[in-house]
């Protein structure tokens, strides 16, 4: 007799996650509606805003682009840290070091014709000072996006290093 295996449950988590968000750049890249482009703008803005509210130095800035339930992946966690909350309490860590620095830029924007989900491409770097030198890294990250009535906000994002 044999026993069935559910082959989804083989696959590690962080793999489970990329394939979303594979998806959802796919499902994006599909050919737009009318007014799309004025929705592909309105994400621009966002997204460039965002990028540029890690300056503030303040995890209020940063998180107020998450939805409640963002998954965000990044070479500084060991694990996905899910949440809106979780990911201050990462953000304000980053802020209290010494000298802390991040920057982001919005090279690519994308929505789908259906004008709720979008997402965007772009670089990142951060640094801090420790007592044995300054330590930097930069690499690119992916950005989901999702609109609602609260506007667009990020459903997941993932950033991974240059090597």
């Amino acid at each position: 007799m044999e026993v069935f295996v559910n082959p989804i449950a083989r696959i590690p988590r962080g793999c489970f996650v990329a394939a979303i968000v594979v998806i959802a750049v796919v499902a994006c890249t599909r050919s737009q509606k009318a007014g799309a482009p004025s929705r592909e703008n309105e994400l621009r803005a966002v997204s460039d805003s965002y990028a540029r509210s890690s300056a503030l130095q303040s995890a209020d800035s940063v998180v107020q682009y998450f939805a409640d339930d963002v998954i965000v992946m990044s070479p500084q966690a060991r694990e996905p840290i899910r949440g809106r909350e979780p990911n201050r309490a990462a953000w304000e860590r980053l802020f209290s070091a010494s000298n802390p620095t991040h920057t982001m830029t919005s090279d690519s924007v994308f929505v789908a014709a259906s004008g709720d989900m979008g997402y965007t491409l772009g670089k990142w770097t951060v640094g801090v000072d420790t007592p044995d030198g300054r330590v930097e890294s930069a690499g690119d990250y992916l950005a989901v996006w999702r609109r609602n009535e609260k506007g667009w906000k990020i459903t997941a994002i993932s950033a991974y290093p240059f090597r």
